[in-house]
């Protein structure tokens, strides 16, 4: 009796080959199979024999059946791992790494081995740790990537051009993103890949500059939804080495090679999804006359925009004029996104009514706790922003110094900087 081999429980059988450091024909002679047909299994080529099936997964230690409660438990704490990563607390990632990797191989399949590596390979290379550490992070994925499709091939991909760039190979790096490239159906996603590679280099001026040199060889292609988030982590690394308005320059080429590639293929959800990029770089400046002014030119404005011009009008003074738009905003919270937009409605709704040293810091406090629960950046960033003013005009200095510095680290673990 024949069983065929599916990707998931070959790729099971590399990664064991891969951890226990064994070679093809030591794994081979355990499991009385030829090295060919072991090589054949493992990139799930040919159908096998029930008996090896069985020899296969008895030396493998496979016998410890994945239930979907392990899938959940496995894919609940890789996710509380990710936010340990990205909220900064490296203390715990490690503690919470440790316990994952020594239930990796029997406690669950191929691909959440994949989906850890993954993470813990995105984590050394963001937290530039040291070669010694990032590289057999990297062997073990690689060992894996041809049985990869799909989104993890092309996360596979961006990772290979950052290892790359992180041992400042630029000929393998320039290899990689023209490999990514092929893969790619979509120009979105090198936006996309632009993004991390600035939270990448957060330090180092030679990589980050050598890593602009090779992305502007294609620059027609860095369009999408992600150069707000591109230029808030090139301005913290301007501001720390003490280059300013590059990233101003580079907001606008990428602005304007995504206005004209949304023209050119008649991509409306693009180019308006280019206008919102356009309105937050306004807000990070806070250039509210400009926001204020961008919003009126939009045909259909949503719930986020309608906020961002009810915020721009009331830091211009525009109180009557907030407090009208304020009655025609119709929310209804779906999701964790609109939970903390509700809440700012109302918050704002009480700024405009109230006298800033007699505002219910309560209010604030649930608002800025509910958008970093949200993980909603704006929110985050508008409301602290917020409380602090209120605490300064009540000269609660110390207790704004905290919130406006809970600020920064947040902002910048959430655009993958380090506090």
């Amino acid at each position: 009796m024949y069983q065929t081999i599916d990707k998931n429980f070959a790729l099971k059988v590399r990664m064991y080959r891969v951890e226990q450091g064994l070679s093809l024909r030591a794994l081979a002679d355990a499991t009385s199979l030829s090295k060919s047909h072991l090589s054949d299994i493992e990139r799930g080529l040919v159908p096998v024999h029930l008996d090896a099936v069985n020899t296969l997964k008895r030396v493998l230690q496979f016998n410890h059946r994945t239930t979907s409660r392990h899938v959940t438990a496995f894919k609940r704490t890789t996710s509380e791992l990710h936010d340990m990563l990205i909220s900064g607390d490296e203390a715990g990632a490690q503690a919470l790494a440790a316990t994952l990797e020594k239930h990796m191989i029997t406690y669950t399949s191929g691909p959440l081995c994949l989906e850890y590596y993954l993470i813990m390979l995105m984590y050394a290379l963001f937290t530039e740790r040291k070669r010694i550490v990032i590289e057999p992070y990297f062997k073990r994925v690689e060992a894996v990537a041809d049985l990869l499709e799909g989104s993890k091939k092309r996360w596979v991909l961006l990772l290979r051009m950052f290892y790359y760039l992180y041992l400042y190979d630029l000929k393998r790096t320039e290899q990689a993103l023209a490999a990514l490239r092929e893969t790619t159906l979509s120009p979105l996603y090198e936006g996309f890949a632009l993004y991390i590679e600035a939270m990448l280099h957060v330090y180092d001026y030679r990589r980050f500059t050598a890593a602009l040199e090779i992305f502007d060889k294609a620059k027609a292609q860095f369009i999408g939804l992600n150069s707000f988030y591109f230029v808030m982590r090139i301005r913290v690394i301007e501001q720390r080495l003490h280059v300013y308005r590059q990233s101003f320059v580079i907001f606008w080429q990428l602005h304007e090679a995504t206005e004209s590639y949304a023209q050119i293929h008649g991509n409306s959800l693009l180019q308006r999804d280019n206008q919102g990029n356009v309105l937050r770089y306004h807000l990070i400046n806070g250039d509210y006359t400009s926001m204020v002014e961008l919003i009126e030119t939009f045909d259909e404005r949503q719930q986020i925009d309608q906020f961002l011009q009810i915020y721009a009008l009331y830091r211009l003074g525009r109180h009557n004029d907030a407090q009208r738009l304020i009655h025609m905003v119709d929310i209804t919270p779906e999701s964790s996104f609109m939970i903390p937009l509700q809440q700012g409605i109302e918050t704002l709704a009480h700024m405009i009514q109230t006298d800033a040293d007699q505002l219910d810091l309560r209010r604030l406090v649930a608002f800025a706790e509910s958008a970093y629960q949200a993980s909603n950046y704006l929110m985050i960033r508008i409301s602290h922003k917020i409380l602090s003013e209120a605490l300064q005009a009540r000269r609660q200095y110390k207790e704004a110094l905290y919130y406006g510095e809970r600020l920064l680290t947040i902002m910048w673990a959430m655009t993958g900087g380090v506090r």
